[in-house]
């Protein structure tokens, strides 16, 4: 099992390289204060006013003159919609206030400077800091994170595996990935540069069930590339799975390493 483990080791190490400019966030800042109804947590505000948009911790004003509260954003995110629910009481003698529909507030303003205080902000969740925001490496269809991701300028590579909903962790390739990182890290991370600096490996896991998730892959992909910005991907993909996530992505210019067969339509491709 460790000769395997090494082996794969030895290809990730050949492969894997690139830098990134890590810049800094933002910790949201809740959209209007209390009113009759409260505001929920992110991705599904609270109960907005009856009216109006909150905008950057503004408050959203219902009929009856009292303050609705919009959702509380995400770590570097915005809120998601006031959600629907019941209003109680009249606001100060005005009409009674009812559900709406209105935005909760943006992010806040505090800035970051390092991938640390992203997670310190995200309760110890991954995150990496960019450009004065925090980027989630988690996600629905990317669940997976391993490594020093605290680390103030790893190397961060995507990976794709048949995940289970319930224990995504539970996986054989999962598995021999990760234990290939954590030999590279455990030795150092990889040599880069002129100086024989190292930088540890950050692996970002997505899902490639695309049976029981249709469009898991696209998406996967595109916060690899797009958000967290990977050069590498270890591709255990269906080979039109990986063509088209190769096709997608082209003008990134992203390495993908297949550790499964080929067909004539890889071999055989233009590119």
């Amino acid at each position: 099992m460790r000769a395997r483990s090494g082996s794969l080791a030895s290809l990730v190490a050949a492969v894997l390289s690139g830098c990134l400019v890590i810049a800094p966030l933002d910790e949201p800042d809740p959209g209007g204060t209390g009113g009759t109804s409260a505001g929920g947590s992110s991705g599904s505000g609270g109960t907005g006013g009856t009216s109006g948009d909150a905008g950057a911790g503004g408050e959203p004003v219902s009929a009856g003159g009292a303050s609705a509260a919009g959702g509380s954003a995400g770590l570097g995110g915005t809120a998601g919609k006031g959600g629907s629910g019941a209003a109680s009481g009249a606001a100060g003698g005005g009409e009674e206030p009812t559900a709406g529909n209105g935005d909760g507030g943006t992010s806040g303003d505090h800035e970051c400077d390092t991938n640390e205080e992203c997670v310190i902000l995200g309760d110890d969740e991954p995150y990496l800091c960019r450009a004065h925001q925090c980027e989630p490496l988690k996600t629905n269809d990317c669940p997976l994170v391993y490594g020093d991701y605290s680390h103030p300028d790893p190397i961060y590579f995507g990976s794709f595996g048949l995940l289970n909903d319930a224990n995504p962790d539970v996986n054989v390739t999962v598995w021999s990935s990760r234990m290939a990182l954590e030999d590279i890290n455990a030795a150092g991370g990889l040599p880069v540069g002129d100086d024989g600096e190292s930088r540890p490996l950050v692996m970002v896991v997505c899902n490639s069930n695309e049976d029981e998730h249709p469009g898991v892959i696209k998406k996967g992909m595109r916060h690899l590339a797009d958000d967290v910005r990977v050069q590498s991907v270890l591709a255990t993909l269906r080979p039109h799975d990986l063509q088209q996530a190769f096709e997608d992505h082209i003008a990134k210019k992203i390495f993908f390493l297949s550790p499964i067969s080929l067909t004539s339509t890889m071999t055989d491709s233009q590119y």
